[in-house]
This record gives C-alpha cells, sequence and structure tokens, in this order.
C-alpha cells in the first residue's frame, strides 16, 4: 500500500481534529481542519467537521458555508444536510 506524504498528513489533521472535537477543543479542531482542507481542499469531513464547530460556536453563516462546501464535494454525504 502506497500511501503519499500529503494523504498521510491530511489524516494526521483529521485525526488530530476529531480528537480535540471530542474533547470541545473548538479553536484547536478548526485550525486542525483547515490544514487538512489546505492540504487536501476536496474532503468532505473536514467541511462537515469544520461546519459542526463553527455550529457549536453559534457561527451559523461559517457553518452553512462549510457544510455547502462539504455537499458540493459530496453530495452523498447526507450529515451535512
Amino acid at each position: 500500500m502506497n500511501i503519499s506524504k500529503n494523504n498521510q498528513n491530511e489524516l494526521f489533521y483529521i485525526n488530530k481534529g476529531l480528537s480535540f472535537l471530542k474533547q470541545r477543543k473548538y479553536n484547536e479542531a478548526e485550525e486542525s481542519y483547515k490544514k487538512a482542507i489546505e492540504i487536501n481542499p476536496q474532503n468532505d469531513s473536514a467541511y462537515y467537521n469544520l461546519g459542526y464547530i463553527y455550529q457549536q460556536q453559534q457561527k451559523y453563516n461559517e457553518a452553512e458555508e462549510s457544510f455547502k462546501k462539504a455537499i458540493k464535494i459530496n453530495p452523498q454525504n447526507d450529515s451535512a444536510y
């Protein structure tokens, strides 16, 4: 199995974001998901989780934009609706 360095870094930031999210460290989680998106702008899960973070912080406009991006990338992502 050949996993590129970018994929490894992307997964690192996704997992790091999830860990922060579970601890309700939303600012740290937000930064991790933004880094994952920087590596792979087509990662719908990162946009979904970023939207969830914004929702928890009552940043509803940002949440809506992130959810829309997740849906645009993957219309099958039912969680983002």
